[in-house]
């Protein structure tokens, strides 16, 4: 019906938004991390920064590779990222493979400029459960937001990071809500912000 595809777009919206501040966010784990080696190394420190920024576990089965030239660039393969207990699906996110640019002239000025994030083959499970709660709903303090007087927020740290395009290729989104379940396959979006806290522009097909 027309209004369960207007909820599920605002919710999709939604999560997609959150998907621009997550990544980011990885990105900027990656590049404030050790240096320019061996990844694999650190996937530990990189996914228990992004649990930290999120309450969810993140998985990178594949390998994770990071080119300086011609332009920094990270490349990771089998991502996951859990979903709420009690969910029917265990990964509210599955990525076949994440491809993010960073522009090297903002490195040297301090900034962190994601020129370009891409979400190759996406799967992403939004469900409500019979409590109430949602799978897209993250801690508020995701992507560096207002914490409470007295704590250090992500936005703090004297990086300005920005995120020019997230793109998801060849998605799958699923919603579950009761008894109801819908799919809906082949979905393109785009994602821009002017930095972790907003604002965030989506587009969505």
């Amino acid at each position: 019906s027309w209004a369960f595809v207007i909820r599920e777009s605002r919710c999709v919206k939604k999560v997609l938004v959150l998907l621009g501040g997550f990544f980011v966010l990885l990105v900027a784990a990656v590049l404030i991390g050790p240096g320019f080696i061996d990844w694999n190394a650190y996937k530990s420190e990189i996914t228990e920064a992004v649990e930290t920024a999120t309450g969810r576990q993140l998985s990178i089965d594949g390998d994770l590779k990071f080119a300086v030239l011609p332009t920094p660039a990270l490349r990771a393969s089998g991502v996951r990222l859990s979903n709420i207990d009690g969910a029917q699906s265990p990964d509210m996110l599955t990525l076949k493979d994440v491809r993010v640019r960073v522009s090297i002239a903002d490195l040297f000025q301090g900034r962190i400029a994601v020129e370009r994030i891409q979400l190759i083959e996406p799967v992403i499970a939004l469900e409500v459960l019979a409590d109430g709660r949602a799978s897209w709903d993250f801690p508020t303090n995701l992507g560096g937001a207002d914490t409470g007087a007295g704590q250090e927020s992500a936005g703090d740290a004297g990086v300005a990071i920005s995120l020019a395009s997230l793109t998801i290729t060849n998605g799958v989104v699923s919603y579950r809500n009761g008894a109801q379940v819908e799919h809906v396959k082949n979905v393109t979006a785009e994602i821009a912000a002017g930095s972790l806290q907003g604002p965030f522009t989506a587009t969505l097909s």
